[in-house]
């Protein structure tokens, strides 16, 4: 066991890890205004004119941090009395306040929430959450659940070479 006053040494690793740098094709731009696939959720029925959500840009909010993320734009008329039970929400669930408000729920999301799930941003999509600022623009454009599978198989092969265990982190 250590005691007070005990020095610890550390010697050079006779095996150097290489340094990873990252290719060019795969530096992600930082640009002010972003496209996020999403699809419908469990309760998207439930807007007047659920496809709106897909025909509109909408600009990240001040109220926006890493539990959610406020969309401001036109305001949605959602078909529920506010007694809604708390319900399984994840990253990147897109709630519907009663006010008609959109909010991305983002990595630091609750577990349970009680407001209708409108939307869902795709899985394939979901780790560009952390990167939205307010003042960005943002437009949602709408995928089936089996087109947002294909297009993550996709993605994961792309990345496969380059980082074998991509899979465990998307």
């Amino acid at each position: 066991a250590l005691v007070a006053g005990d020095e610890l040494r550390l010697q050079q690793s006779a095996v150097g890890a290489p340094l990873l740098e990252t290719p060019s094709d795969f530096r992600m731009p930082m640009p002010d205004s972003w496209t996020l696939r999403a699809g419908n959720s469990c309760e998207t029925s439930w807007l007047e004119n659920p496809n709106e959500i897909f025909e509109q840009a909408f600009t990240i909010a001040n109220r926006s941090d890493r539990m959610g993320i406020k969309l401001e734009g036109r305001a949605f008329t959602i078909n529920s009395d506010g007694q809604m039970p708390s319900v399984p929400i994840f990253p990147g669930s897109i709630q519907c306040t009663e006010d008609g408000s959109l909010y991305v729920m983002a990595v630091d999301s609750g577990t349970t929430g009680g407001y209708p799930r409108v939307a869902k941003v795709a899985r394939i999509d979901c780790h560009l959450l952390g990167q939205l600022r307010p003042g960005n623009r943002l437009r949602l454009i709408h995928r089936t659940d089996e087109d947002a599978v294909q297009e993550l198989k996709e993605k994961l092969a792309y990345w496969q070479e380059w980082l074998p265990d991509i899979a465990d982190v998307i």
